[in-house]
């Protein structure tokens, strides 16, 4: 009867193992969890998701494009909060193959301290570094922006 090496064991756990160490997987499935959005953007906007205070925040410029481009500001620190939490809830499902140049809009937070943080989208994707990211759990956005865009033409009226 042959005997089972230990080393044969030490070499099969670190196989088991390998593909949970940062950085070893293949290709890492895009965060699910929540605030999901602010990790895939980068360090600088987890802090500022660590952190949020809609006091913190000065203004959101939104720019959208209806028949021409547009834009409001918001200062009023609940709708503030409202957009946050929404883009809190956001997952990031997989990058998009099929663009929509005619139709971008952005959310542009300013903090009082003058760190600024801009969120582009083109359709319902999101834009990072000239690529376009599906979404998931984006539908409250969506819904704050179409109800942001009504406002905005029934002012301009």
């Amino acid at each position: 009867m042959k005997r089972f090496h230990p080393a044969w064991a030490l070499f099969l756990l670190f196989l088991a193992l390998f593909p949970l160490l940062p950085g070893c997987a293949a290709h890492p499935a895009p965060p699910e969890s929540e605030g999901a959005l602010f990790f895939f953007l980068g360090e600088d906007f987890s802090r500022f998701a660590d952190g949020f205070s809609s006091a913190e925040v000065a203004r959101v410029q939104y720019r959208f494009t209806l028949d021409t481009p547009q834009s409001v500001e918001l200062t009023d620190p609940a709708v503030i909060r409202q957009l946050f939490d929404a883009l809190a809830n956001i997952g990031i499902a997989e990058q998009a193959d099929i663009r929509a140049t005619d139709s971008e809009q952005s959310l542009h937070f300013i903090c009082r301290d003058g760190r600024e943080f801009l969120f582009s989208f083109e359709g319902k994707a999101l834009l990072r570094k000239g690529e376009a990211y599906r979404l998931t759990n984006d539908e409250s956005l969506w819904a704050l922006c179409q109800m942001l865009r009504r406002q905005t033409v029934i002012s301009n009226e």
